[in-house]
């Protein structure tokens, strides 16, 4: 959390903006657990639940920490079957984070994705969710 609470800091102070300029809304691409190729489906999609909850809690407490006050709107990008962690699990641990209301885009939308070492690439149909957190400032800065 330190490190997000100093990267828009930095950014506040290089594009002379204010923290709701880049914390009120993140986008991420399909986070994983580091070594999530070696589990198993079970343990996969559980570890994925507790990274997306405890990504979902460190926004909300860096926005605290920055004194953002505003709704945050955390956006996911996620392959319409995904079997890393299925939209179910995946809203249940952005509420457990903190969220405080979580919906998906009804519009199934196409993008290129790949693996990591660009080896695999291909169109996946791909949905967006959009989970509302509120960050109600707790210390000024």
């Amino acid at each position: 959390m330190e490190n997000l609470v100093e990267a828009v800091k930095i950014a506040c102070w290089k594009f002379d903006a204010r923290p709701t300029d880049f914390i009120s809304n993140v986008y991420v691409k399909n986070l994983n657990v580091e070594g999530e190729t070696e589990m198993d489906t079970y343990t996969r999609i559980k570890a994925n639940e507790q990274l997306y909850k405890d990504v979902t809690s460190t926004v909300i407490e860096a926005a605290r920490i920055l004194g953002v006050a505003t709704e945050l709107y955390f956006y996911i990008y996620s392959a319409a079957k995904n079997y890393k962690i299925p939209k179910a699990e995946l809203h249940g641990a952005l509420m457990r984070g903190g969220a405080q209301s979580v919906e998906m885009d009804s519009n199934i939308h196409f993008f290129k994705v790949g693996s990591n070492d660009g080896s695999i690439a291909r169109i996946l149909p791909t949905n967006l969710h959009k989970a509302i957190l509120l960050g109600k400032a707790v210390v000024a800065r």
